[in-house]
């Protein structure tokens, strides 16, 4: 403030003393010059005047934010650090752990196919053991359809031969003879 004071303290003296000469010039400069240097100067002063603890408010509370903004940046800016430097460390523990790593998945790999081939093959012989046993069965079954087609042809020739052959004296023993024989075995 002091300040203006010493402005206005030289100016306006000189703005007085110019004045009371003539009309149109004090010391070479118009004064209506020295008029717009007044006026200008007293805006000036009103609108410091007015406006100094607006300005000197909103300079500060502005202040104030941008080192809050600062804090706040330093603080990101740290933990960026910090968790850049976690990150390296971890790179670095996976990168020394990575030959140990790869040889665990690469036992698992083996154990996992060595199972499954050993699930494979008691599959296989799972089917081999049932595909024997099922031609097993059906040759069975073969066999004692063909055995039955050969008695019922048997005993159909052997009737027929029976029939046209054999005397009924000769038929009846050969019934007794039948009928003995299947009463023996069924006791």
């Amino acid at each position: 403030m002091s300040k203006w004071f010493v402005v206005f303290g030289i100016f306006i003296p000189k703005i007085l003393l110019g004045a009371s000469g003539s009309d149109s010039e004090s010391h070479g400069i118009p004064v209506v010059v020295w008029f717009q240097v007044l006026n200008f100067t007293l805006f000036a002063g009103l609108l410091w005047f007015l406006l100094k603890t607006k300005v000197k408010t909103f300079y500060l509370s502005r202040e104030q934010k941008f080192q809050e903004r600062f804090k706040e940046a330093s603080i990101k800016k740290e933990e960026a650090l910090q968790r850049l430097k976690n990150f390296e460390e971890k790179s670095r523990e996976l990168l020394a752990t990575k030959d140990v790593q790869l040889e665990k998945a690469q036992k698992s790999a083996t154990n996992s196919a060595q199972k499954l081939l050993d699930q494979a093959n008691v599959q296989i012989q799972k089917i081999k053991q049932e595909s024997k046993e099922t031609a097993d069965l059906l040759t069975t079954r073969a066999y004692e359809e063909l055995k039955e087609n050969l008695l019922e042809n048997a005993i159909e020739s052997v009737r027929l031969d029976v029939r046209d052959n054999m005397s009924s004296k000769q038929h009846l023993a050969l019934i007794k003879k039948y009928n003995k024989r299947v009463s023996d075995e069924s006791i």
